[in-house]
């Protein structure tokens, strides 16, 4: 896994910096404020792993990789507007990663105790639909604060936020019935 975190990390910034060049000539402040932001948060990861501990490397993997296809892809190369699914296939990829942490997470904290994979789905479930609920209130106070609409409220009301929430959610139970599977096949 250090190999795909590694080649993730240096995807992400390369296509950053690239990007940055075109975002600054176009003049497209928030895609360079988010792009500059992102960049620097890949740095101050690598100073957290090498001064203080490490940070898992699957769950920065996801995030880097996330970051591209949401980011650059979506952002800075304009792909939620130009291609009409992506913003639901960001959210269904967001509810997918966040499925994952939330087991990685419930791994690490019930490490000699058995989780009945039924609580198991419902945590990871849970983990997707809380992230989902957070980037949505997120979108909400940045719209409200500088008179943006990233939640498209003046074009279709509160369908787009909840066709979010849905793929969120869709995302987060596809991977916790799978996971869950998979660890009640492990156990017999």
């Amino acid at each position: 896994m250090n190999n795909i975190n590694c080649y993730a990390k240096w995807t992400l910034r390369v296509a950053i910096i690239c990007s940055l060049v075109f975002t600054l000539m176009t003049n497209y402040l928030v895609g360079t404020a988010g792009g500059t932001i992102v960049l620097a948060v890949t740095f101050v990861v690598d100073y957290i792993n090498y001064k203080f501990f490490k940070i898992n490397t699957t769950i920065t993997s996801m995030a880097y990789i996330y970051c591209i296809f949401s980011l650059v892809m979506g952002n800075m190369w304009n792909f939620y507007d130009k291609i009409e699914w992506w913003d639901i296939l960001m959210h269904i990829l967001s509810g997918i990663i966040l499925g994952i942490i939330g087991d990685i997470l419930l791994k690490n904290q019930m490490v000699d105790v058995r989780v009945h994979t039924k609580v198991q789905f419902l945590f990871i479930v849970g983990i997707a639909c809380i992230g989902g609920v957070i980037w949505e209130i997120y979108e909400f106070t940045v719209d409200s604060l500088l008179n943006l609409d990233m939640q498209l409220a003046n074009v279709s009301g509160v369908t787009d936020t909840m066709w979010d929430l849905i793929a969120d959610m869709s995302g987060g139970a596809g991977t916790g019935l799978f996971i869950s599977l998979l660890s009640k096949k492990s156990k017999k």
